[in-house]
């Protein structure tokens, strides 16, 4: 867990070298532009924001299809 305006300060201020992150505050809401640390990574290389998808993959969405089928035929059939 990091302190947005915490990482903000230090990267302003070099006293960290650079940051990655993947996940933001409120990274929900519609409006991302407005987040401090977007308007600072699009005008400074030493921050990189990618998206919060790591666990996004073929096999982790076939798993989640299959549970939700079983739990469908577990209701079904319990009624």
């Amino acid at each position: 867990i990091v302190n947005e305006q915490a990482l903000l300060m230090a990267l302003k201020k070099k006293l960290i070298k650079g940051a990655a992150i993947d996940v933001l505050q409120n990274e929900q809401s519609l409006n991302l532009s407005k987040n401090k640390l977007v308007k600072f990574a699009k005008s400074n290389e030493n921050l990189i924001i990618t998206p919060h998808i790591a666990g996004l993959t073929f096999q982790s969405e076939s798993k989640a299809i299959d549970l939700v089928i079983e739990l469908i035929k577990k209701h079904i059939k319990s009624k």
